[in-house]
């Protein structure tokens, strides 16, 4: 909504589709659009970090906040593989690089059906308690690996943001070379 407001074209993914839509619910389009990214899809949508919904070079920048470090490690190659695909130019990316364990049994549900209780509370009525993660961030890694994981797709350090030392990692990549996917 903020880049809406400076009449910058964004579009917004997440992974929970009840995310997307609460985010839509809360942030309309600028100027009543119903699609922000020339393609027909709304502006925000579910979709996984490894499938990106959009044609390649969409963007000319994409900005990720606090979710690479949530992609099981098998899947790494495969997000940074679509970032590169869809961002033309520059990367924005926060990435934690630290364990954060499950807070779902103390963190309450600020809207919905179940306000007031705790997720854990939630998801034992519907039958998922045994599944609560107990590794929230499931890749755990410094700088020097993900910065070598987007050189692989042809993006290399810009500036690292200054960031609070408990956040970790803030940077800007910049495209290098022309992503070509491999034949693997």
């Amino acid at each position: 909504a903020e880049l809406w407001q400076s009449g910058i074209v964004a579009s917004g993914v997440d992974i929970a589709r009840g995310a997307a839509d609460l985010a839509t619910s809360l942030h309309k389009p600028p100027h009543g659009r119903a699609s922000c990214n020339g393609e027909g899809r709304p502006c925000l949508q579910a979709a996984s970090a490894t499938s990106l919904p959009f044609r390649d070079g969409a963007f000319d920048a994409i900005a990720s906040s606090d979710v690479l470090e949530h992609v099981d490690p098998s899947d790494v190659r495969a997000a940074t593989a679509e970032f590169a695909r869809v961002a033309r130019n520059f990367l924005v990316l926060k990435i934690a690089n630290r364990p954060e364990g499950s807070t779902l049994s103390g963190s309450r549900a600020g809207v919905g059906k179940f306000q007031g209780r705790t997720f854990k509370d939630a998801l034992h009525q519907q039958g998922y308690a045994d599944r609560l993660p107990t590794q929230l961030h499931t890749t755990v890694k410094g700088n020097e690996f993900w910065h070598e994981e987007f050189r692989r797709v042809g993006f290399a350090l810009n500036r690292t943001i200054p960031d609070a030392s408990w956040a970790c990692c803030a940077y800007v990549l910049h495209r290098i070379e022309p992503y070509r996917p491999s034949r693997e």
